[in-house]
């Protein structure tokens, strides 16, 4: 009877020791991850050659500026459009670098191109994607991009 007790007894401390052993790393890595913070900020490769992380970002900033204003904006002429509206992007940028509009806001006759502004900026050139450095892993980021659109 002492031997079937002592038998019981050493399997509950095993089970015990392997349930302990399997969730203490999953414990600690949530503890010390927090995936609101991303250490690195989206860039490029001309940018990411910047050492200064604000001036790294600015430099980043822009970049999709001007690609917006070189390759949306400039070719949308309207008609009904105050001097300064101000239409607001927001972009997602994936863990592959690719630019993806989510949604705009702004001027009713620019919203209504947004198909074609999207199809566009599929064929944007990837970018260097947000990275989680002390996982070494690439996340996805949002910004909101506000351009102004100044008619003559």
């Amino acid at each position: 009877m002492n031997n079937i007790k002592l038998i019981y007894i050493f399997f509950i401390l095993i089970s015990g020791c392997q349930y302990n052993l399997n969730n203490q790393p999953d414990l600690i890595i949530n503890q010390e991850t927090k995936w609101a913070i991303t250490d690195e900020h989206p860039s490029t490769v001309e940018c990411d050659k910047i050492i200064d992380k604000k001036n790294r970002i600015q430099c980043f900033n822009s970049y999709i500026s001007d690609l917006f204003v070189q390759n949306i904006m400039k070719d949308l002429v309207l008609e009904n459009s105050n001097s300064n509206d101000t239409i607001f992007f927001d972009l997602t940028f994936d863990s592959n670098g690719k630019i993806i509009v989510e949604s705009m806001t702004g001027n009713n006759e620019i919203i209504s191109l947004i198909d074609d502004i999207k199809k566009k900026v599929e064929t944007f050139p990837n970018i260097l994607p947000a990275t989680k450095t002390n996982l070494g892993i690439a996340v996805k980021s949002k910004i909101k991009l506000p351009i102004i659109f100044k008619s003559d």
